[in-house]
C-alpha cells in the first residue's frame, strides 16, 4: 500500500495531475496572459510543438466520495454500472476500468523493457523535458532532475533490474503506479506513508526521507 499526504490542503489538484504538471501550471500561471494565449494559439496551429500530456479527466476528489457511495448503496453490480454510466457521470464505462488499467500497465511495462534493451544512459530528465511545449521553451532538465529525484532514481534502478533479468510483469506490476506517485515528492510538503520498502530502488535521493513507514508513527 502506498498513499501520500500533504502538510497543507491542495483542493485544486485532481487525481491525474502528476507533479510535473503541477510545476508546469505554476510556471504558466506566473506568465503574462497575452503570452500564455499566444503560446497556446501557436501550439494549436503547430501540432509537433504541442505538449504531449493527457488532458484532465474531469475527476476531482469529491467524485471519489460519489464512487464510494455508489459502491455502498448499489443493491447489485448491474445497478452500480447503471449509476456509473448515468448522464453527467464522470465514471462512464466503469465496468471496463480494470481492463483499461491493465492495458495501460502492459503498455508501460513494454516501454520499460524497451528502455532496458537500450543499455545506455536513459537521460530521463531530458526525455521528460521533451514532453512540454516547443524547443527553447521547455523545462530545464537540470531542474527536472532536482525536483523529481526519487522518481527518476526509482525508474533508473528499475530499468537496470529489468536489464539483468527482473520480471516486473510477473513480480512488480505496480511499478508504473509507484513511479507516478513518487513524482509528487517534488512538492516539499508531500510525504508518503507506505508499508513498501523502496530502499533497494531509492538510496541517494534526499526525498527518500519523506517515504515513511507506519512503524515510524508509533
Amino acid at each position: 500500500m502506498l498513499c501520500c499526504f500533504e502538510s497543507k490542503a491542495r483542493p485544486d489538484r485532481t487525481d491525474d495531475q502528476t507533479a510535473e504538471v503541477v510545476v508546469l501550471e505554476r510556471h504558466v500561471q506566473m506568465s503574462p496572459v497575452p503570452i500564455v494565449r499566444s503560446a497556446q494559439k501557436f501550439r494549436d496551429s503547430n501540432p509537433r510543438f504541442r505538449t504531449t500530456l493527457p488532458t484532465k479527466s474531469g475527476v476531482v476528489p469529491e467524485h471519489y466520495t460519489q464512487l464510494i457511495d455508489m459502491v455502498v448503496t448499489a443493491p447489485n453490480f448491474d445497478e452500480f454500472v447503471q449509476r456509473g454510466n448515468a448522464d453527467g457521470s464522470v465514471w462512464e464505462n466503469i465496468e471496463s476500468l480494470d481492463q483499461i488499467h491493465e492495458g495501460q500497465i502492459e503498455n508501460e511495462l513494454r516501454a520499460l523493457e524497451a528502455l532496458a534493451k537500450q543499455r545506455k544512459n536513459l537521460h530521463i530528465p531530458q526525455r521528460l523535458s521533451m514532453m512540454f511545449g516547443a524547443p527553447g521553451c521547455r523545462p530545464n532538465p537540470l531542474v527536472i532532475s532536482r525536483q523529481f529525484l526519487a522518481a527518476i532514481e526509482y525508474l533508473e534502478t528499475s530499468v537496470r533490474k529489468v536489464a539483468v533479468g527482473a520480471k516486473p510483469r510477473k513480480n512488480d506490476r505496480g511499478l508504473y503506479v509507484d513511479w507516478q506517485l513518487l513524482m509528487y515528492l517534488a512538492d516539499p510538503n508531500v510525504s508518503f506513508l507506505t508499508n513498501e520498502d523502496f530502499s533497494g530502488e531509492i538510496s541517494t535521493s534526499a526525498q527518500k526521507d519523506r517515504i515513511i513507514k507506519p512503524d515510524a508513527l508509533v
